[in-house]
């Protein structure tokens, strides 16, 4: 179960960063 949690956990990391890239690229912050 932790593994599953885990991997979960990374999944939503790593897209949270390339939301935040992408975003950064489209609309870049000050």
């Amino acid at each position: 179960m932790f593994g599953k949690l885990y991997a979960n956990w990374m999944y939503r990391w790593e897209t949270a960063l390339t939301t935040r890239d992408e975003n950064r690229v489209v609309r870049p912050l000050p």
